[in-house]
């Protein structure tokens, strides 16, 4: 009887031994893999879990993605992994966000009386803030409350806090004020 070298091209499901070769997977799948010398020596195993096969199918594109982008990518413009460059880091300082300059915009519900807007319009004059531009529609047949909607230019996250505190607590005024922080992309 002669001896044949195992054809260690099977794979089966299980834990793959830390010291086969190429196993250089950064630990992602290795858990889901074993090799196995010939398939009789695989055994039967259970199928995995639908979470078990969706995680290791996701650990195999992102190897892929990874093979891919390291294949096609000029050496100097590569992306690293967690998708920065340390080299390329500066020590720009970090604000907090009461120093964050953006623009917003403010959805409120207040009652359809005279003088409602005058008096959020004084709130955000004395924080600074200025409308890029607002709307106030009719309020609808027998309601006595309307929504007012609002831009502002640019200001500091901590004028809108005090502001929108100070509006919140008008007794004209319904509830929270919606807040969104405004970005424009591709300004500087």
């Amino acid at each position: 009887m002669t001896s044949q070298t195992p054809d260690p091209s099977p794979l089966s499901l299980g834990q793959r031994p830390s010291n086969a070769a190429g196993a250089s997977d950064n630990g992602r799948y290795a858990r889901s893999l074993r090799w196995c010398s010939r398939a009789s020596d695989c055994g039967t195993t259970s199928s995995p879990t639908p979470a078990a096969t969706s995680s290791t199918a996701s650990a195999v594109v992102a190897d892929l993605v990874d093979v891919t982008r390291m294949h096609t990518a000029d050496p100097e413009q590569r992306v690293p992994h967690l998708a920065f460059q340390p080299d390329r880091m500066s020590d720009l300082p970090i604000l907090s966000m009461d120093e964050v300059q953006t623009s917003y915009y403010l959805r409120l519900r207040v009652k359809d009386q005279p003088g409602v807007l005058a008096d959020i319009t004084r709130i955000l004059a004395d924080q600074s803030i200025s409308i890029d531009a607002m709307v106030q529609k009719e309020p609808g047949e027998g309601e006595d409350q309307v929504d007012i909607i609002m831009l502002t230019h640019l200001t500091l996250e901590k004028s809108i806090n005090g502001a929108i505190r100070r509006i919140e607590s008008l007794p004209v005024v319904s509830g929270k004020v919606t807040r969104i922080r405004l970005e424009e992309l591709g300004k500087h």
